[in-house]
């Protein structure tokens, strides 16, 4: 292994009313924004930040069961609320980026993992996703 295989990059994105703030991992495979539902007990070390149940603002779309790659099968609540990257206070106020509101999301309830890769096997907050829009969940476009 050699240093670039270990470089990652993070973003600060703010989710919710009130908003709560999280890091999740830049990544240019698709264009999801996934975070661990706070009762995933199988996304290791990833922080539960961010309780839907909590935001004023959060509306659950459905539910959904499917192969989100490299062997990982995924039950997913998709969801939409107020994100924010760069980050915010806890009015949904930007620190120092940009606001969306009704932005959709999967929160991961649960992994089966087929493989010995783990998603999570890294201490952040979720994947943010910057790759092509085909790339993605087809019900978070």
């Amino acid at each position: 292994m050699n240093d670039v295989d270990e470089l990652f990059f993070g973003v600060e994105v703010g989710f919710g009313t009130p908003t709560k703030n999280g890091v999740l991992l830049l990544v240019n495979n698709n264009d999801n924004i996934m975070i661990p539902n706070k009762e995933c007990s199988d996304c290791g070390d990833a922080n539960s930040f961010y309780d839907p149940y909590q935001s004023d603002t959060y509306v659950e779309v459905m539910n959904v069961t499917m192969d989100i790659g490299k062997g990982v099968i995924a039950n997913l609540t998709i969801g939409n609320d107020l994100i924010c990257l760069g980050g915010a206070d806890g009015e949904g106020n930007s620190t120092v980026g940009l606001c969306l509101n009704n932005t959709n999301f999967a929160l991961v309830n649960e992994l089966n993992y087929t493989n010995n890769f783990s998603l999570y096997d890294f201490e952040l907050d979720g994947i943010f996703g910057m790759g092509r829009p085909n790339t993605s969940i087809p019900l978070l476009d």
